[in-house]
């Protein structure tokens, strides 16, 4: 049963209860904020970065979204595969910049 015009929060109790959309929607946001820091590293330090690492990260802010929401919008195990490479990629251009020691 779907409800598209459902709340975030319920109200229980004791205190207000998060919905699943409410924490869908919290997740999606944290997982642009990760996009978003990614892009803005590559995007300050282009000269800075080596080619292989930059064409990774750009593959992968080109393509992560639309497979997580457009192809596959139903394997949830791929947000999830995509927030952790984000992650990783984000300490890798962190590292060969010297902002987090190797």
């Amino acid at each position: 049963k779907t409800n598209p015009e459902g709340g975030v929060a319920y109200n229980t109790c004791d205190e207000p209860t998060t919905s699943i959309r409410y924490e869908c929607l919290r997740e999606g946001m944290e997982d642009v904020r990760h996009m978003l820091l990614l892009a803005n590293l590559l995007e300050r330090n282009k000269d800075k970065i080596s080619g292989g690492l930059r064409t990774r990260c750009e593959e992968f802010l080109r393509s992560a979204p639309e497979n997580v929401v457009v192809n596959f919008p139903h394997k949830s195990e791929l947000a999830d595969e995509a927030r952790l490479k984000a992650a990783a990629l984000t300490v890798e251009v962190k590292k060969e910049l010297g902002e987090i020691k190797k």
